[in-house]
């Protein structure tokens, strides 16, 4: 940290020491001026912003402000947090939870059935609920299944099975639980022949006639809905669904 000359000698001094930390940091983008009070005293000083500034226990990262961020001793496994989608990667997503470090969320641990790739399923910025699974040397594991919290993961797994619901009619109504959501729709949980489950995606255009501005504005996790299966595949371990009536507007051809 350096002491900021031009502040201590300007003659602005006393009103930019009343100014809230985060005004000045909007005024000002290249430096973040923080107040410590020492003795008795408060010494303004300014760093320069590279968007991570830690004074004690005041953070301030890239968008997220934090006067009291959870530390790692303080993180609970097996509770439950809302978190923020910061950045996925080939192998899982990594999640601002709350604590003072994001948290990995392993492509094992996104879904119940198989994930082949994470951007079927999340994206940078979307908010979803986890479990902290595990922590170790200052890291954390996180599960967006909570039936996962025990036990390993990561590991290889069998593809999802949906053969189940490869002949199913298109204008068959089934019952499901919204998942998860995205800014391009929502993966739902059916149940098929047998008992059999998977989850499928019901794309942003398929949820409602008319157009849909947000996802989020119309579903949330845990909703139960009424679906139909437009298409399956097998070997991808993919399958779409639709809430709107068989060749209603924006019907899949």
């Amino acid at each position: 940290l350096k002491f900021c000359a031009q502040i201590s000698t300007s003659p602005l001094r006393p009103h930019i020491a009343a100014m809230p930390a985060t005004n000045f940091a909007k005024r000002c983008r290249s430096s973040v001026l923080a107040t410590v009070l020492l003795l008795g005293a408060a010494v303004q000083l300014a760093v320069p912003f590279t968007g991570f500034v830690s004074l004690g226990r005041l953070v301030t990262r890239s968008s997220r402000t934090v006067l009291s961020a959870m530390r790692y001793d303080e993180a609970q496994i097996g509770e439950k947090y809302t978190g923020t989608v910061k950045t996925i990667a080939s192998f899982g997503a990594f999640v601002d939870f709350g604590a003072d470090a994001d948290g990995l969320v392993h492509i094992s641990q996104i879904a119940d059935d198989r994930v082949n790739d994470v951007r079927d399923y999340l994206e940078e910025g979307q908010q979803v609920e986890v479990w902290l699974k595990q922590k170790r040397d200052g890291k954390f594991g996180l599960t967006m299944v909570e039936s996962k919290l025990s036990g390993g993961g990561g590991g290889a797994r069998e593809p999802v099975n949906l053969s189940p619901f490869e002949g199913m009619a298109s204008d068959v109504w089934v019952k499901g639980t919204v998942v998860t959501t995205t800014n391009f729709g929502a993966f739902v949980k059916v149940t098929g022949k047998g008992g059999a489950t998977a989850q499928g995606l019901v794309h942003i255009t398929q949820i409602q006639d008319g157009f849909v501005e947000s996802v989020a504005d119309v579903l949330q996790i845990g909703q139960e809905v009424q679906v139909r299966v437009t298409s399956v595949d097998v070997g991808a371990g993919k399958m779409s669904l639709s809430m709107k009536e068989e060749g209603g507007e924006g019907a899949e051809e």
